[in-house]
């Protein structure tokens, strides 16, 4: 994470880091020191406000510390494993675990303000649960195909849809979404492995236009286009009709050398994408046919762009290009 101008990561040992722009590190305090969590797959979600640093895990804690001073300010335990980003907005923090329950917890205090649980599979998947907030209103998904939308100033669903199934020859076994994007207009984009993807008003849930097609994480929004990616495609759609643009696979010149697409972040001049085998691919922004490759580092973990360089964050290292 990015913090006027410090970059900010957790390590599977719980060792949280903080580093200047030339990588060096400031400050750094761990978690857990207890020899009980030695051999415990720890996973973690990240979120500031203000001066303060929120962390959650997959054993049910939630941790805020005070970014000067990597300080504990408070900890608590739901014991559930919380598993969705966290989402902030004004003073409180949005979270969901593994049983599709949504908590608001004050970030000053560490106090709950309330909980809603919804309906849960017994077989999960931790991409299932995405949170998104516009105007007031909070979006969030669960493991059984749904999204809600609340009221924040009555902490009131305002609706639900269940999100359709198309007819595969694979039927997915876990609902898997897309995060959900919203534009300046409170217009949702959402897509998933059940096969489609949804453009969805934000003040009564009407679907205003879906097609039989998945995007994979992250969909990037412009201003009128949506940009995203599937089974190694480039697809590029009209916003406002669901119309396909573009849909072009990338190849690479060695035909025997077989990846995957995993994730891609967008930049000014390029788009980037991650791979299986650990390829970062470059392709021009204004050229799609323009495609550059690049080995990277085994067990890439997530990205970063600040002032106009990349970091790219690996389970042990931070790299600069």
């Amino acid at each position: 994470m990015n913090f006027r101008d410090n970059i900010i990561s957790i390590d599977k040992k719980s060792t949280i880091t903080i580093y200047d722009l030339n990588l060096k590190t400031i400050k750094k305090n761990k978690i857990y020191k207890r020899k009980i969590y030695k051999n415990y797959n720890l996973e973690f979600n990240l979120a500031i406000k203000n001066n303060r640093l929120l962390v959650t895990d997959n054993l049910g804690n939630i941790h805020c510390y005070n970014l000067e001073n990597l300080k504990l300010v408070w900890s608590k335990n739901l014991a559930v494993p919380f598993i969705s980003d966290i989402k902030i907005y004004k003073e409180n923090l949005y979270i969901i675990n593994s049983n599709s329950k949504i908590f608001s917890i004050n970030i000053v205090s560490g106090k709950i303000n309330w909980s809603y649980e919804s309906a849960s599979k017994e077989i999960k998947d931790k991409q299932s649960y995405q949170i998104a907030i516009f105007n007031d209103k909070l979006f969030f998904t669960n493991d059984h195909g749904e999204i809600y939308c609340i009221d924040l100033n009555k902490n009131d669903i305002i609706w639900s849809i269940g999100l359709e199934l198309q007819k595969l020859i694979n039927q997915p076994l876990n609902f898997v979404p897309s995060k959900i994007n919203i534009d300046n207009t409170g217009i949702l984009y959402l897509s998933s492995n059940y096969g489609y993807t949804y453009a969805i008003n934000h003040i009564n849930g009407e679907i205003i236009w879906s097609i039989p097609v998945t995007l994979s994480k992250p969909i990037f929004l412009s201003s009128d286009k949506l940009i995203s990616f599937y089974d190694n495609r480039i697809i590029i759609i009209n916003k406002n009709s669901g119309k396909i643009l573009f849909n072009q696979k990338i190849f690479f010149p060695d035909s025997k050398v077989l990846f995957s697409i995993e994730s891609f972040l967008l930049g000014k001049k390029y788009i980037y994408f991650f791979t299986n085998t650990n390829l970062l691919i470059r392709v021009d922004y204004k050229d799609l046919n323009s495609i550059s490759y690049e080995k990277i580092s085994k067990n890439f973990k997530n990205y970063l762009i600040v002032k106009n360089n990349l970091y790219i964050l690996f389970s042990n290292a931070i790299i600069r290009y």
